[in-house]
This record gives C-alpha cells, structure tokens and sequence, in this order.
C-alpha cells in the first residue's frame, strides 16, 4: 500500500512540474518588407509559413522601400540592427551585393536556378556568387473601373494600342475624367514608369553588359508618348491619398502600371470591389508584338549579421521557391513570381471577386516579358526622374530630356 502510495505522489510530482514547465521558445526572425510583399506576407505567406514551421516565429516589420534599404545599407556597414531577411529592390541590388554584408546563396539556391527566370536570376548575382534569392518580377497590366467605361460608353476591348488608349483619354478629360495617373514630380516612380513603357516595346537603356545604348530612338520615342500621356493623367506623387480618392470618387478611369498595385489598391479602396477590372497592357501598333514591360521585382536576403541565418533560409526559400509560397505571393500581394514552377498552381487561375469574377492572371500571360538591364540604377533613377521632370514642370522638350538622360547616364559607365 506505502509503495502504491508513493507512486501515486511522484506521478502527481512529475505531472506538477511538466504542467509548469514553459513552452519550448519558438526561434524568431525578423523580416523587413514593404507594400505589396508586406501585405502578402502579412495576410498569407506568415500563417503559413508558421504552420509549416511551428518552431519559427516571424516577426514582420514594414518600411517604406527607400527608407528600408537605406537602414539596411547603414545596418550593414555598421554590422548592428540587421534584421534576418530584408527585401532588397532588385534594379537597385548592386551596392549591397558589393558591400560584403550579404550571406552568399549560391549553394542553397543552386538548384532551384534553372526553374527562375533568366533575367531575374542574373540580376540577383554578383561576382559570379548568388547573393539574393529572385522574388516578384512586376509586369505591367491596366486595371480599369468597368462603372466609367459603361456610363461613358466605352468599351475596353476598343483599347488594342496606346494610341487608342490616348484617344479615349482625351474623350474622358472632356468628362473631367482622367485616363491614367503619372507621378510628378517623377522621382523614382516616374523614371520606373517611363522604364517599363520603354521595356515593353523591348527597349532597353543597358545592354547586357551593361553600357548605356547610344543613340537609343526608342527611348527617345518612348520619352515622347510619356509626355503625350501626361495630357490625359492625374498628375499626382505616387502613393498621395489623392490618386486613392479619385478611384473612389470615379476621376480615375484606368491605371497603366505594374500589377503589384493591384494589392494596394485593394487594400485602400475596398469598396471598390467587383467594379475594377483588368486589361492586357496594349501595344504599340496594331501588329506589333504582345509584349508587356517589368518594373525589376525584388531580391530577398540575409545580412550576414544575422544569427539565424537557417531559420531565415528556410522563410526565404519557402516564400521565393515553393509552388505554394510564390502562389501566395500572387494572391495576396498581386506579385507575379519569378520561380516558374508556381505558374503551374491553381492560384493563378481563379476568379478575383475584386476584379469583378476576371482571372486577372490571364492579362499577364496574354503578353510576353522581355528581359531588362539596369545598372547603376539609383543614379540612373534620378537622372531619368530629373529630366522628365524638367519635360514635364519646365517645358523642356523630349528630345532635350533625351539628351539629359543619356548623356548623364554615358558617365556613370
């Protein structure tokens, strides 16, 4: 009876303590991100991710892109403040790859090379070693509201060219409607709009090897259709509140810009639902080649800093090469992968409430991607921006803008 009793009082003992015992403490990392890749994160690819992971907590912190990569620049020089995985915009990748601060991904991520995207994948390496795992690759595409287009009597399979979509821009400013919307001042937004108008032609400001295209007519031609649009736009800094009220308020009829806004605009003009919908991005003449442009997408990486650097692995590789990270990347944040393989998922191919029941997907693989080259892009950016803005706000002509542009881009190579 004693021993019975004594077992009894250990097993009681034992279940006391177990039952006061902590939970095993889940490994956290940090992860900045911003807009579009933010909201996907936040909204599916971090529930996921912990479900599959349950011993890894992430800890999202969003900045604006910019602000972002400057902390980042600085956390790496300084080796303190780095977080485990940061988004790193790909067209500006260059000065981090350099600075020695990033873990080389070449061995992890070696395999997955021949299922990313060519271009993508070549912009994301340095001195022959991998440095940034190839996230989103941005198309463009044009998201109309189907209310204006009815109550004016337009229809939107009438857009084939941009010039057609200039003549309804100028039918619509007659309304006080504006057809699209521009940032200006351009800054960076505007120098990458101008980009991806010049990139969807096949154009480019680089060659592949990275000297700048003289005597470049197409980007000349290009630069005169952006100031052509400007007479139908809303002129509006990218991202002010305004361009959001003027959606909602019916005063923005399209926008003709990378597919990734399609997740903030979701996010900022809800009750815009079943009201917008998408279109191929036009071409430039009847015959010409279907072709779209890309804004440049994002890397991710991990600043050797960090000292979790396997658990941050494991989120990178997770949300940049599985079929079901990238797919979530897609329809939570609009961001088409660069990982091939997930273009085979369902996700891609069912119908999007907001866009009023449209498999938004279809107007991206209705077009070709042609491939872009970008050095020395956060200089190349203000030069472009700062000449377009002297086209725009100082009555410069485009052949003049032209000259600003490639002249001062001729320096930096």
């Amino acid at each position: 009876m004693l021993r019975r009793l004594v077992v009894i009082l250990v097993a009681c003992t034992l279940i006391a303590a177990g039952a006061a015992m902590p939970a095993l403490a889940r490994e956290k990392i940090t992860v900045w991100a911003w807009g579009e890749a933010a909201i996907a994160i936040q909204e599916q690819i971090k529930p996921d991710f912990e479900k599959l992971y349950p011993d890894i907590e992430v800890e999202l912190v969003q900045m604006g892109p910019w602000d972002l990569m400057d902390k980042l620049l600085i956390s790496i020089a300084s080796g303190v403040g780095a977080p485990d995985v940061s988004e790193v915009l790909r067209r500006a990748f260059s000065p981090y790859a350099e600075s020695g601060g990033l873990v080389d991904l070449t061995e992890l991520a070696s395999k997955y090379e021949n299922d990313v995207l060519p271009a993508a994948w070549a912009q994301s390496v340095f001195d022959g070693k991998l440095y940034g795992a190839p996230g989103d690759t941005n198309p463009g595409w044009v998201m109309y509201n189907k209310e204006i287009f009815d109550q004016y009597g337009l229809d939107p399979e009438a857009i084939v060219t941009w010039q057609d979509f200039l003549e309804v821009g100028q039918k619509l400013k007659e309304q006080g409607v504006y057809m699209t919307q521009l940032s200006i001042p351009a800054g960076s937004w505007g120098a990458n709009h101008y980009t991806l108008f010049l990139n969807s032609r096949g154009g480019n400001l680089f060659t592949p090897e990275g000297q700048v295209i003289r005597n470049n007519e197409l980007a000349l031609d290009t630069l005169r259709f952006y100031n052509e649009l400007k007479e139908v736009a809303l002129a509006l800094p990218q991202n002010d509140p305004a361009i959001w009220t003027a959606w909602k308020e019916g005063r923005l009829a399209t926008m003709a810009h990378n597919a990734g806004q399609a997740a903030v605009l979701k996010q900022l003009a809800p009750e815009l639902s079943g009201k917008i919908r998408v279109m191929p991005w036009p071409l430039w003449a009847p015959n010409a080649p279907a072709t779209t442009g890309q804004w440049g997408g994002a890397n991710w990486v991990i600043p050797e800093a960090s000292t979790k650097k396997e658990a941050a692995w494991k989120f990178i590789e997770y949300m940049t090469f599985t079929k079901e990270g990238a797919a979530a990347m897609w329809s939570a944040g609009q961001l088409m992968p660069s990982y091939i393989p997930a273009l085979e998922t369902p996700a891609f191919y069912e119908p999007d409430p907001f866009f009023g029941g449209q498999v938004p997907f279809d107007a991206i693989r209705a077009r070709e991607i042609p491939p872009l080259y970008q050095y020395e892009w956060i200089r190349a950016e203000e030069i472009i921006g700062n000449a377009i803005d002297a086209m725009f706000l100082q009555g410069v002509s485009p052949e003049q803008a032209w000259n600003m542009i490639e002249s001062n881009l001729a320096r930096l190579r």
